[in-house]
């Protein structure tokens, strides 16, 4: 009887556990599942329109710039909703000091700020104040003299107007400020003279404003600020910056560089300069030969590569093409041609490693940076089992040399008379490794003796500059003016053209890459000789119904694979003139988003490439969908538009939106009728679709690249 009780007891305390469990669950979970279904915060934003800042001044437009995005990478992590306040900035600084707006974007720190705002712990990004005028008045290029008398425009109330009256007291200039509300005023007010003159943040100010800078005056941090009477706002933010900060240091560095890359130079010589200029009838220019797609010496004795490309669009940008010879000295080494330089035999040098300490010991000047390419390690067999005791290089190339001597100290470097030998030589195990950058990896790695050979991407870069003798300021202000007015990754983009030519490909290497496609071609074309004969009839009834189909693609509206056909079969072997470019196109990763979201998903990245293209590329030309996910297009424009082309496409696939897909990702190739002489479509066409599968490559490696990432941390967590 008594087991029975204790049994009992225990059955009923168990029971009472349970029933006591269930009920603490029932409390706690709907407070947690609120938790969890937290409504968005309703955040109201100050917006007053800067260009490349915000953009986008009502409800309706789209909006954009710098603060907008950066605005929307805070929401991801404080779920805030944002409700936009819009106005000049008068308008919108006195309803943030009077608690109407929430939080304010852009807003620099000042000691009458300090008590009417709060400032998070992280800055947006920093900016610098100009003096600008106008590209074509008469004070670009002067001295900073010539503003004595002048009215100078600044946004009232502002950062700038405290820095700029700083800047007058400390320097003394006899000048008059004039003060305005905001941007629109003081910039309607600027542009009403050739010769105005006004305060701006050089973020806000790009080269298509035909503006210049004359002098700096100051420059701050900014922030997005947060309104006194909201320091819970403020405790969010700081927890939200550290966090993206913490694991992407560069966000805003990014960000900046997608918005601001193209902010207004002056490129305006000075009264100094333009002497120095007119002292001179020529300019002598000493390259390396035999070092494509840089520099080289063609057959005629005259040079190519990009160096002539770069002096060219320097000299048009500085409108200096006329009335100056430029005289191209070849060199077989960076050694002679740098004593060349040093006897003043020649005015510049170009291509030299961007190596301030090298410089120093030769006693000449760099220019800044005019091209960074990676280097790649190139190598035989297994990777796991190499060991670096002998590398290879080009005899007379200082720069690699001087790559392998510095990052590897303890190897023994061996020259050879060409790049083909040194690669030779790692084929055949003389030596490890060599090196090659990545503007010439392809160009020789593709050759069918170089095969077997590996390449792994080292993790330091190498750039290049041009040289000037020390003492020679007036070239080398002129040379740096000239790269800083050079269109965004000018240079990069004009080696595509010359990467190729630099190793012979013979008739041999075409039949050993392709002896078993040639065998097959040989067999198919026999084959269907054969059934042409016997099918004639057929085929022709077959082509009459060809003939009736439609030359447009269903799904897109774009032309279709036929029409593109046709276009090509019609222009056969004849050259193409120089304003024609043929862009190839593929989509990225439209298999896995098929997969992973399906089909509706895959149309709308169809169809959303399509738009873009359509709306970039239609007013040039024709555009088809050649496949699945394949696209091409054919144009007639001036050759100088062909990357602004190329840019404003990019710009329209990176801002597409769906609403399945938050983006899509566009593989482009393109070939310009320019590049060669007797180009043939067929030719274009190759050379496009070459370059497209670098692009597509290059996206599916930072793909796998990320995938690695996000794996490690989850492994991490």
């Amino acid at each position: 009887m008594k087991t029975k009780v204790c049994l009992f007891n225990k059955i009923m305390a168990f029971i009472m556990l349970v029933l006591m469990v269930t009920g603490i669950l029932n409390y706690i979970m709907p407070t947690w599942v609120n938790a969890q279904e937290k409504e968005p915060e309703i955040v109201r934003v100050g917006y007053f329109y800067s260009h490349n800042v915000m953009e986008g001044m009502s409800d309706e437009e789209e909006k954009s710039g710098y603060a907008y995005e950066y605005l929307q990478k805070v929401s991801y992590y404080t779920n805030w909703e944002y409700e936009y306040v819009y106005g000049d900035w008068d308008e919108i600084i006195n309803k943030f000091y009077n608690g109407e707006v929430d939080v304010l974007a852009g807003i620099s720190k000042s000691p009458d700020r300090m008590d009417k705002v709060l400032f998070p712990d992280y800055p947006m990004g920093s900016e610098k104040y100009y003096i600008y005028v106008h590209k074509d008045s008469p004070l670009a290029g002067k001295d900073v003299s010539s503003l004595n008398g002048r009215d100078i425009s600044v946004n009232r109330g502002t950062l700038m107007e405290e820095q700029l009256r700083s800047w007058q007291e400390s320097c003394g200039y006899d000048i008059n400020i004039v003060t305005f509300d905001g941007n629109e005023d003081r910039l309607e007010n600027f542009d009403s003279s050739s010769d105005g003159v006004t305060v701006d943040i050089d973020n806000t100010v790009s080269a298509d404003d035909e503006m210049v800078p004359l002098v700096r005056v100051g420059g701050s941090d900014y922030y997005l600020a947060v309104a006194k009477n909201r320091p819970d706002l403020l405790a969010e933010l700081n927890k939200v910056l550290g966090s993206i900060y913490s694991f992407d240091p560069d966000f805003a560095h990014t960000l900046s560089d997608k918005y601001f890359s193209n902010i207004a130079v002056n490129n305006q010589m000075s009264d100094n300069e333009k002497e120095w200029l007119a002292s001179k009838n020529e300019i002598k220019i000493g390259y390396l030969n035999n070092y494509m797609p840089f520099s080289s010496k063609g057959e005629n004795g005259e040079p190519q590569g990009v160096i002539c490309d770069l002096m060219d669009e320097m000299m048009t940008q500085l409108g200096i093409s006329k009335g100056l010879k430029l005289e191209y000295i070849s060199y077989e080494d960076s050694k002679r041609m740098v004593d060349a330089l040093k006897k003043d035999e020649i005015d510049i040098a170009f291509p030299v490693i961007n190596d301030v300490s090298w410089a120093a010991n030769n006693n000449i000047c760099l220019s800044n940076e005019v091209i960074s390419t990676q280097m790649n390690l190139v190598y035989a067999g297994d990777y796991s089992d190499l060991r670096l005791k002998k590398m290879a290089v080009k005899k007379g190339n200082e720069i690699a040399y001087d790559y392998l001597v510095k990052h590897y100290p303890d190897v023994e470097v061996v020259e050879y008379d060409t790049v083909d030998e040194a690669l030779e030589s790692v084929e055949t195990d003389k030596t490890d490794a060599t090196i090659i950058n990545e503007l010439r990896k392809e160009g020789y790695l593709n050759n069918t003796r170089f095969k077997n050979l590996h390449v792994v991407i080292l993790s330091d870069s190498s750039s290049r500059c041009i040289a000037v003798n020390h003492g020679n300021v007036e070239l080398l202000t002129i040379i740096n003016r000239g790269i800083v007015s050079l269109p965004k990754e000018y240079v990069i983009t004009n080696t595509y053209k010359y990467a190729m030519r630099l190793a012979d490909y013979t008739l041999d290497d075409f039949v050993h890459d392709y002896q078993s496609i040639i065998i097959i071609v040989i067999l198919i074309v026999v084959v269907t000789i054969i059934v042409l004969i016997r099918i004639n009839s057929t085929m022709k009834q077959r082509r009459d119904l060809f003939d009736q189909m439609a030359h447009k693609d269903g799904m897109t509206e774009l032309y279709n694979r036929r029409a593109f056909d046709e276009i090509m079969d019609g222009w056969h072997d004849k050259d193409v003139t120089k304003d024609t470019m043929i862009i190839a196109m593929d989509l990225n990763g439209l298999k896995k988003t098929n997969d992973t979201m399906g089909h509706e998903a895959g149309d709308e990245l169809i169809i959303g490439a399509a738009n873009c293209m359509s709306a970039v590329l239609g007013k040039y030309g024709k555009v088809f969908r050649i496949g699945g996910d394949e696209f091409a297009a054919i144009l007639h424009l001036d050759p100088s538009k062909h990357y602004e082309v190329i840019r404003d496409l990019h710009v329209a696939f990176n801002n597409w939106q769906g609403e399945i897909c938050d983006s899509l990702s566009v593989a482009v190739g393109a070939c310009s009728g320019d590049e060669l002489d007797g180009l043939k479509p067929g030719d274009m066409v190759t050379m496009a679709d070459e370059r497209l599968y670098i692009q597509k490559s290059l996206y599916y490696k930072m793909m796998k690249m990320k995938e690695k990432v996000a794996d490690q941390n989850q492994i991490n967590i």
